[in-house]
């Protein structure tokens, strides 16, 4: 049950809710500090085989905070993770709140699978996380954007951007058989 709250979690942040009424991104930005909001589906191996879900994300980045909601597809919460500092927490719903200095171990602990927060701040804009090796080298698009990479395991593609940012609209990631899509409508400055 935990890791099934744990998918819908990630596939909610990757989703996103309603609008957000902040300004918006300038086009082709990379600004350190962001908002998005939008849904996601995620498919993930089961002791049985596959399960999956979807629902809503909304997600604000911050050079010392993040803060990360993900919720069924009706906005009931799923799962918060917050990060001040270099300290993350995990709240889901009915269990006491879990911090730790590493993100991945605490989704896994809590979750029973790694969210690979650190790397998602990059990959959700579409390009790779500066402090990380890649596994393969990045893939362009004909306008010399990035269409796909691979760090940390996961790969990462690109299949649509806003015309006017030039900001990830869809993406995939994927780790094994776990998937996860997202559709991101609404980006703005946090």
């Amino acid at each position: 049950m935990v890791r099934s709250g744990f998918l819908l979690l990630i596939v909610a942040v990757l989703a996103g809710c309603a609008p957000l009424a902040l300004k918006p991104l300038p086009a082709g930005s990379l600004h350190e500090a962001f908002a998005v909001e939008g849904r996601f589906a995620v498919r993930y191996p089961t002791e049985t085989g596959q399960d999956g879900g979807n629902g809503r994300i909304e997600w604000r980045h911050q050079r010392e905070d993040d803060d990360l909601a993900i919720r069924d597809p009706i906005g009931g919460m799923i799962a918060r993770v917050r990060r001040t500092g270099t300290v993350y927490a995990l709240e889901v719903p009915d269990r006491p709140i879990e911090q730790s200095l590493d993100p991945d171990e605490l989704t896994e602990r809590v979750l029973g699978w790694r969210l690979p927060l650190q790397g998602m701040v990059w990959w959700l804009r579409g390009v790779p996380d500066p402090t990380l090796p890649l596994d393969a080298p990045v893939r362009l698009a004909d306008d010399a954007r990035v269409s796909s990479l691979r760090q940390r395991g996961w790969t990462v593609v690109v299949r649509a951007r806003h015309t006017d940012t030039g900001l990830p609209e869809r993406l995939e990631l994927s780790r094994g058989t776990l998937q996860i899509r997202l559709f991101l409508p609404s980006w703005s400055e946090p």
